[in-house]
């Protein structure tokens, strides 16, 4: 994207966006995107998201109650990248079976990234804060099987999920309820967000779930059995009826995701039916639509334009996953309906689970 084209579309969004803290948050993720300075996201979860500071300081003191150890992150990724941030300053190094070289992009400054089989050997010097989401669990497991000491914290959930989690998607100064919701809830996972969604709703017509992942699937339709009124489809939501790559990611399914590219990578990766949502609904109504798919979210508005003209649901829509997310995702919807109104929330203590809710 061209310079004078990006100070267009920052210019554009930028109006679009209804008070301060939307701004704010834009601004922060238009100036990381292209400085690549953490400070950008530091300086608005510190201001708007609830209850970081306070988390912050109380992960510091247990830290500072071990200090004959030395503090080791394990992981490099989004999660690692979140903990360093806040906590700089009580860390000696990281320990990934990536190396240092590897992730030079992200901003661990002159911390070192060790091997763990350096860690192991050491293992007496060292207690470990274990930094990845996906893979909490395996980690743990790899850990206790070596006897190596760990900090009874888990710091990416901590940190990935703060307080008003609950708010995600369903921002309670932003969104307001109709009686006979017809909600779209793409990327349901496990049906947690939809279960929340009914919590929170008055009077519920219709839940239309879509979730790619078989074995997710499955636990979906365990988990909304009771509810009658509950369809779940097999499948995501694209810009056309087709079938595509698809990759899942960890032990729950978090973060899995679709390829559009059909590049094969180092996760388990399988073919996947994704439709349009438009097709699916056939004319029929939607007034409310949620979607955090992991990147296919401008694809899958594509395949929702018909329904979101006719019908203007309330939409809160991730845009997170690609950098571009932040100008693409609400000039599109835009495009669709200009009588919209765009705001932005931020729901983690990093660059992850910021929401477009447009009302």
């Amino acid at each position: 994207m061209i310079i004078k084209e990006l100070i267009a579309k920052q210019k554009h969004v930028y109006d679009l966006l209804e008070d301060k803290q939307s701004k704010d948050i834009f601004m922060g993720l238009f100036n990381y995107m292209i400085t690549s300075e953490y400070s950008y996201i530091e300086d608005f979860v510190r201001k708007y998201v609830v209850g970081y500071n306070e988390m912050v300081a109380t992960i510091k003191q247990k830290l500072k109650e071990l200090e004959s150890k030395k503090v080791v992150v394990y992981g490099v990724g989004f999660s690692g990248v979140n903990i360093y941030s806040a906590l700089r300053d009580s860390l000696h190094c990281f320990c990934d079976t990536y190396s240092k070289k590897e992730v030079i992009a992200m901003p661990f400054g002159d911390i070192p990234v060790i091997k763990p089989d350096k860690l192991i050997a050491n293992k007496n010097e060292y207690v470990v804060l274990v930094g990845t989401l996906f893979y909490y669990d395996e980690v743990c497991d790899y850990l206790r099987s070596n006897q190596v000491d760990m900090v009874d914290i888990n710091a990416p959930e901590l940190f990935d999920n703060l307080a008003e989690l609950n708010s995600q998607y369903f921002d309670k100064e932003l969104i307001q309820y109709a009686d006979g919701e017809v909600f779209i809830d793409a990327g349901c996972n496990d049906f947690r967000t939809s279960e929340l969604f009914l919590r929170k709703c008055g009077t519920v017509k219709k839940i239309l779930a879509f979730e790619p992942d078989a074995e997710m699937y499955q636990v979906c339709v365990e988990n909304s059995k009771h509810i009658k009124f509950a369809t779940i489809h097999p499948m995501g939501l694209w810009c056309e009826n087709t079938s595509l790559s698809f990759s899942r990611i960890g032990m729950d399914g978090y973060g899995s995701r679709i390829n559009s590219s059909a590049i094969k990578d180092d996760n388990d990766t399988f073919t996947v039916e994704v439709c349009k949502l438009d097709d699916i609904l056939a004319g029929s109504e939607a007034t409310f639509i949620k979607m955090d798919i992991e990147g296919s979210e401008l694809n899958a508005l594509k395949g929702a334009k018909e329904t979101i003209n006719e019908f203007r649901p309330k939409l809160a829509i991730s845009i997170y996953h690609k950098s571009d997310d932040i100008f693409e995702i609400p000039l599109y919807i835009h495009s669709i309906r200009a009588d919209y109104k765009f705001y932005i929330r931020h729901y983690s203590g990093g660059r992850t689970e910021t929401v477009l809710y447009a009302i």
